[in-house]
């Protein structure tokens, strides 16, 4: 339950700033980012290096593959949510001193890419870390178009291509030579 927190909690706040108008979007995304790094330190604090797993989640998603929601915390991904929810805020932070149109979006696709991440660093099934890895793209992707600079529109395309094209083939190679129990798929 704990972890599904960490993952949703910017989901949902994400989807709020996008609701709401300009000039609150800022607050509220800090605040939620705060919150979530305060929740994450407490998570850490009660942490037990000797379990193996720990704050586990496990739902069955599509019983017929194996697919599950199954999130949890091991040693390392406790440290890499750490480093996730510590930097958010400070990205958010660094953000105050410019100006954005359409700020609202800018910060709801910040929490969406942090809920995605923390996602990528808690999953425990193949496929869910792929989906989680997918959908932290797609914000990075519209952060880099639309505030990204001089250059964004020329070279927003080669972003999305070098994170998503190469990486989906081979994701997407491993996953049906799973699913299919060939032992040789080339």
């Amino acid at each position: 339950m704990e972890t599904s927190i960490l993952i949703f909690l910017p989901l949902v706040a994400g989807l709020i700033s996008f609701l709401l108008p300009d000039n609150r979007a800022k607050q509220f995304a800090f605040t939620v980012a705060l919150a979530e790094f305060a929740y994450s330190l407490v998570l850490l604090l009660k942490f037990n290096p000797q379990d193996t797993l720990a704050y586990a989640t496990s739902v069955p998603w599509v019983k017929s593959m194996g697919i599950s929601f199954s999130v949890g915390m091991d040693g390392i991904s406790i440290l890499l949510v750490m480093l996730t929810t510590f930097l958010i805020p400070l990205i958010i932070l660094s953000s105050f001193r410019r100006t954005f149109a359409n700020s609202n979006y800018f910060y709801g696709l910040i929490l969406i890419m942090q809920s995605a991440l923390v996602g990528v660093f808690v999953a425990r099934d193949a496929f869910l870390f792929y989906i989680f890895w997918e959908l932290a793209l797609i914000p990075i992707y519209f952060i880099a178009l639309i505030w990204g600079g001089e250059n964004r529109k020329k070279n927003h395309f080669q972003v999305l291509r070098i994170y998503t094209c190469r990486q989906f083939i081979n994701a997407y190679c491993y996953h049906l030579s799973v699913f299919t129990d060939s032992k040789r798929f080339f």
